[in-house]
């Protein structure tokens, strides 16, 4: 089998490829990897976002102009260059076109625009598309978009974490992190109600105005420290603002990996990796009331979150580490290669 990876930056989806190769020998796998400069950072901007999607439409014309092989599947990692692969196909269209595995393809809360709303429909009623998402909320969104593309649900998974370095250490606090769709103003209503330190590690692009005494709010850290910092916190608490598909899970899989006691909020990216009261604690989206209360319910009972923890850590090496994740795509590929 003759896969061809397209991949927003050089280093993504590294594992999955090795994975390949060692476990699949008679696939040969081509890998093509932006060059985009403006896709460097962790987070982008808006401006970053759209440059990135104007470089790679011109990046990738020479795999459409050029290429010789035939590739048997195509798998394109993320938006910044899954819209331009598909754009390009519209244009260079072919009667014997590969299927096309479209993973991390995340809109957040932009999806809701009409027009984005048009032109997804443009892109993907293509027969040629299977489109991997990893929410019900995701799930129901994309099909109502297209009848031709076929859109397939699978959670979201993840590999070990990794710890080094002693940031945390000692010290006793709750900790939340992460960018995409964060609720941090619910979750700072609810720390003015608990006498506790909390922890927010965010990036530079959340706003975050409010000041309290218990509350330390750092910036951009490295991955290294962010882990460290989960792994060394009391209870961490995933306050997501909407259920907009995919965000938060990321955090919930490495803090279920770490056997940490989770707070979660109610909307189904998250809800679906944990039994309420048994591998997680729920709280209603946006009510900081409900939120201080489950963490103040927490605070007093150690045994709990030993058994909330232990409990995530089984679910997660049982049901999503990163493993089933790969598996599935393959039996995905050679699925549809049957069927060409």
């Amino acid at each position: 089998m003759n896969i061809l990876i397209v991949i927003p930056q050089k280093g993504y989806l590294t594992n999955f490829i090795n994975w390949l190769k060692t476990n699949f020998k008679d696939f040969k796998i081509s890998v093509n990897a932006s060059l985009s400069p403006f896709c460097k950072d962790k987070f982008y901007g808006k401006l970053q976002i759209i440059l990135c999607l104007l470089f790679n439409l011109f990046y990738l014309v020479p795999i459409f102009i050029f290429k010789k092989k035939k590739y048997d599947c195509v798998l394109l990692d993320g938006v910044l260059v899954s819209v331009p692969y598909l754009f390009l196909g519209r244009i260079f269209s072919n009667s014997k076109n590969a299927p096309i595995f479209i993973i991390h393809f995340y809109l957040h809360k932009i999806g809701s625009n009409k027009i984005i709303k048009r032109f997804l429909t443009s892109l993907l009623n293509n027969p040629s598309v299977v489109l991997l998402v990893q929410s019900t909320y995701e799930k129901n969104y994309y099909s109502c978009l297209t009848d031709k593309a076929e859109v397939m649900y699978f959670p979201y998974c993840q590999g070990e974490v990794s710890l080094s370095g002693s940031c945390g250490e000692g010290e006793n606090y709750i900790f939340a992190g992460g960018y995409t769709n964060r609720d941090y103003n619910c979750l700072i209503n609810a720390a003015k109600k608990i006498n506790y330190e909390f922890l927010i590690i965010c990036s530079r692009l959340n706003k975050i105005t409010e000041k309290l005494p218990n509350l330390k709010i750092l910036k951009d850290v490295n991955t290294e420290e962010f882990f460290c910092y989960l792994n060394n916190s009391k209870i961490v608490v995933i306050p997501l603002e909407e259920d907009t598909g995919s965000s938060g899970q990321m955090v919930a899989l490495a803090a279920m990996f770490l056997k940490k006691a989770i707070i979660y909020t109610n909307v189904s990216c998250l809800s679906q990796y944990f039994e309420d009261g048994i591998s997680g604690i729920c709280y209603e989206k946006g009510n900081s009331e409900d939120l201080a209360l489950k963490i103040s319910y927490l605070l007093q009972n150690d045994a709990l979150c030993y058994k909330l923890g232990t409990s995530a850590s089984k679910k997660f090496h049982e049901s999503f580490h990163i493993s089933r994740y790969y598996e599935f795509l393959v039996e995905l590929f050679e699925k549809n290669l049957q069927y060409q």
